[in-house]
Formats: C-alpha cells, sequence, structure tokens
C-alpha cells in the first residue's frame, strides 16, 4: 500500500456574496525559506487584505511588500487569522445596522 503525505489546506472560503461570488478566503502564505513555518493572510479578490486591526488594506505585488506590511497583515495560524476576521465581520455587520447618525436601521 502506498504511504501519502497528508494534504494540506491551502485556502478556507469565509464569505460570498448573495450571487455565490467569493468575497473573502483565508490562505496559506508559504514563505520562500523553507524552514520558517507558513503564515496565513484573509484576502479579497480585489486586492485587500486584513491586517491585525480588523481593517481591510491594499496588498502590494509580492516583491512590495516590506516587513513591516508583513508584520501588519500575516497571521501566525488560521485560527488567529479567524478570530480577528470574526471581530472585522461584527464590527461591519453592527455598522450596517445603523445609519450615519447612528439611527438604528433595523
Amino acid at each position: 500500500m502506498t504511504e501519502h503525505k497528508p494534504l494540506l489546506v491551502m485556502t478556507y472560503l469565509l464569505a460570498v456574496d448573495g450571487d455565490g461570488s467569493t468575497w473573502a478566503t483565508l490562505e496559506r502564505c508559504t514563505r520562500r525559506k523553507s524552514a520558517q513555518p507558513d503564515r496565513w493572510a484573509v484576502r479579497t479578490p480585489w486586492g485587500g487584505c486584513l491586517n491585525k486591526d480588523a481593517i481591510f488594506e491594499y496588498e502590494p505585488s509580492s516583491s512590495s511588500r516590506d516587513a513591516a506590511f508583513l508584520a501588519r497583515a500575516r497571521f501566525d495560524t488560521p485560527e488567529q487569522a479567524l478570530d480577528v476576521w470574526l471581530k472585522h465581520y461584527a464590527h461591519e455587520r453592527m455598522q450596517s445596522e445603523y445609519d450615519i447618525r447612528g439611527i438604528r436601521l433595523v
């Protein structure tokens, strides 16, 4: 019997629009140096990347990402990334229930 290596999950789907199109994914980010563990990012299809403050920011191309960006927008585990995503999601949901004057819409 052939022994296989375990499969690695590369991407989790976090959110979709009403029409079924992808809105946010949690993705494994491999490092150039194989001795370093993989990190994780929450991304949108239009170039947004969730940072540790639960705010989406523009993700530069890989050759333009500096250490500060990677420190802000990469997570050590998928669980850490998911926690920040849930914080962002809860905040956005709460914001959508109120108008700009703070009056509840729902």
